[in-house]
């Protein structure tokens, strides 16, 4: 007789507010394993995923209610709707992909991502009060049968210090958007009067952790020794949640103060077809942060056939391989010399190539099926 699949509900409700690096996680995980009958496990998604994605309710800026309903909202799915649901399934495991678990958890197993520890490790990023009460749902959540599943072995080595607790830890590495499927925007160029090839691009919220100080300056010592260049730069994404995180101001000052606002493009949040023309367009991407649990747009930028500048910083390294030039996260110095040197066709080229190749490692399949191997694996533990 046929061994019936363990039952594994995961939790989705995170995407009706999810922006950045979860919400492209949690996406391609559930694009990827409605796509894989081979899976060793049934997985039951709760509440349907791609209503969340799609909802704008509580997504960007949020005012005094609308942060209300979220906490709230939040708070009483993970510790009364999901529980209910998960017995009402007869689930046999609960995954959460956002790092909080419910208190209480129907089934033999639990499973929760920690995709990075920025709530421990940069405490001044985030509101202390709402800081705390964050870890300490995290913290309450992990039970004595629940296994943590971290996106890199350097996010792995940073959740021991401030998770003690014996849990086993495992990873998993993810794969990046196909963002080439989705065809050119060819008004994305057009309304920011950028060319193809001539602008250095970067992805992601403006807030402190992003370094984005540092590549605008680097940028300006770039422009310098090319005073009649027509290169660009990019920076794609919105606002930082909160005012701890948020940089806009400052950048915006510091382009003034550095007279290169003619050179540089903000065109806020981006749909995924404009997105994966910026990437395919671009000179180069730059990824400078001080600190990444994973990394996505390193392969997104892979993906798209163009060459990356990382920094020194977090799992970067660890995702890229030897196929991106690094430099010293606080040196805008060192960084100026790589977008430099890529003006080597050799040189850029090869890149292109090591990224090509590096990419292979962070297939959508091998994601569903390493992540499947992971929780099969502790089910019969």
């Amino acid at each position: 007789m046929k061994k019936k699949k363990p039952k594994v509900l995961i939790d989705a409700f995170h995407l009706y507010n999810a922006l950045t690096g979860i919400k492209t996680y949690s996406v391609l995980l559930f694009e990827a394993l409605a796509n894989d009958e081979s899976l060793s496990c049934d997985y039951v998604i709760y509440p349907d995923w791609k209503k969340a994605t799609e909802s704008q309710f509580l997504k960007g800026k949020l005012g005094f209610v609308k942060k209300l309903i979220h906490h709230g909202s939040f708070l009483l799915h993970k510790q009364l709707f999901l529980p209910a649901y998960a017995l009402i399934k007869s689930a046999d495991a609960v995954i959460s992909l956002d790092f909080v678990l419910p208190k209480v958890k129907p089934g033999r197993k639990s499973f929760v991502v920690i995709h990075d520890v920025f709530f421990w490790e940069m405490k001044e990023n985030y509101p202390n009060a709402w800081r705390k009460y964050f870890t300490g749902m995290i913290h309450q959540g992990i039970g004595r049968q629940t296994v943590l599943l971290s996106t890199s072995e350097y996010t792995s080595e940073k959740i021991r210090k401030f998770i003690p607790k014996q849990n086993p830890i495992e990873v998993v590495y993810q794969s990046p958007k196909l963002l080439n499927n989705l065809g050119e925007d060819d008004s994305t160029l057009q309304e920011s009067g950028l060319v193809t090839g001539r602008y250095f691009f970067h992805v992601g919220l403006l807030d402190k952790r992003k370094n984005l100080l540092t590549l605008i300056r680097a940028f300006a010592d770039y422009i310098s020794k090319r005073p009649q260049s027509e290169m660009k730069l990019v920076l794609a994404g919105e606002r930082g949640i909160g005012k701890a995180q948020d940089v806009y101001d400052q950048i915006l000052l510091t382009i003034e103060e550095l007279r290169i606002k003619q050179h540089v493009v903000m065109p806020g949040f981006v749909s995924n077809k404009a997105l994966g023309t910026l990437y395919r367009n671009a000179f180069a991407y730059i990824f400078p942060s001080f600190d990444e649990g994973f990394g996505i747009p390193v392969l997104e930028a892979f993906h798209a056939g163009i060459p990356v500048i990382i920094s020194d910083r977090g799992a970067l390294e660890e995702v890229a391989g030897e196929a991106a030039l690094v430099f010293s996260a606080d040196d805008p110095g060192a960084l100026c010399k790589h977008m430099i040197s890529l003006e080597d066709d050799v040189v850029r080229q090869r890149f292109i190539n090591l990224g090509a190749e590096r990419l292979k490692s962070f297939s959508k399949e091998a994601f569903a099926r390493n992540f499947d191997q992971v929780i099969s694996k502790h089910m019969y533990l």
